[in-house]
């Protein structure tokens, strides 16, 4: 990657969405929200209260500043875990699939996208009913670990009795609703003149569309994220593998599946993140050499590009 003047390119380039400004309003028009309700016991793991005063004693640390935590309900190895992964393997495609609001827990989704959307958690949940019933075979066997492992500790842990109920906090779930709208004339209106009528109902344009426009900075958190465990795995000599740039690929098409004002700025990170994607481990020698700090000066790059990028987006309005 030509890396030369990309600073320059990006702190210069105008916010710019590639869209006119009926097309944005058409898309705003044409959205629902969506919150995950889904999740797992609150009881997985508690704070072992007296072993946490002898630490605090023992170190002299502050109250509140340090603590010992036990594994109430053991989750490796069992069916329990399983039920943990899919439910963490849900909340990423779900992610993945919806934008972010500016309010907190909240998505948006385009309304073509919404039957999709209910298909993957329709799926999703009857996988966990399925391995919900295959631990609730297994607690008998689970519990009776869980209270082996605690050793000593267990007269502080309560460990649930009631597996079926303590099985069913397990959930893959989502909550719709109607996204915000546009003001429009009506009977909200009767008593002002037509020219601040108008005035209200092209303000509200306005704050929708700009507000949407600074939700676009947190579309590109997953793939800075992506970019910052690349470059500790070029620079720090952990082991690498293709799968580490194979996801700045999927990174990338996740983040121009979310661009839906087409920013060109956007769209440059889109572009430079395919490119560095596309480097092959094979290529690269061992930590230190010449190949591997071109590497990873090419992906720091892209990540500080990013990381402009999404400070510039949210302060912007069009």
């Amino acid at each position: 990657m030509n890396t030369e003047n990309n600073n320059q390119k990006y702190n210069d380039k105008e916010i710019k969405a590639g869209l006119e400004k009926d097309e944005i309003l058409s898309k705003l028009n044409n959205i629902v929200q969506v919150v995950w309700v889904g999740g797992k016991p609150s009881g997985l793991s508690t704070t072992l209260k007296d072993k946490t005063k002898e630490v605090v004693a023992d170190t002299n640390a502050k109250k509140g500043r340090a603590r010992v935590s036990a594994t109430v309900v053991e989750t490796r190895g069992n069916t329990l875990g399983k039920m943990s992964s899919l439910i963490q393997q849900t909340i990423m495609d779900y992610k993945i699939g919806t934008h972010p609001s500016d309010v907190r827990g909240v998505r948006l989704v385009p309304t073509d996208k919404v039957a999709e959307l209910q298909k993957l958690i329709d799926d999703r949940s009857k996988q966990l009913d399925v391995l919900r019933k295959e631990a609730l075979a297994e607690w008998d066997k689970i519990r009776a670990e869980s209270i082996e492992g605690l050793g000593d500790n267990i007269h502080e842990v309560n460990v649930p009795q009631n597996g079926e109920e303590f099985l069913g906090e397990f959930k893959i779930a989502v909550s719709w609703s109607a996204a915000p709208m546009a003001i429009k004339k009506g009977t909200i209106f009767d008593g002002m003149t037509e020219e601040v009528a108008n005035k209200v109902i092209a303000q509200s344009e306005k704050t929708r569309i700009d507000v949407m426009a600074r939700n676009h900075s947190k579309v590109l958190e997953p793939a800075m994220k992506k970019l910052k465990e690349a470059i500790k795995k070029v620079t720090k000599g952990e082991r690498l593998h293709q799968k580490t740039f194979d996801e700045l690929k999927e990174a990338a098409a996740e983040l121009k599946e979310l661009n839906w004002f087409e920013f060109d700025v956007i769209n440059d990170i889109v572009r430079d993140l395919q490119e560095v994607g596309s480097i092959q481990r094979d290529h690269l020698g061992k930590t230190g050499s010449a190949t591997r700090k071109l590497a990873a000066t090419a992906i720091k790059d892209v990540y500080n590009q990013a990381e402009r990028t999404a400070s510039r987006l949210a302060v912007c309005g069009l």
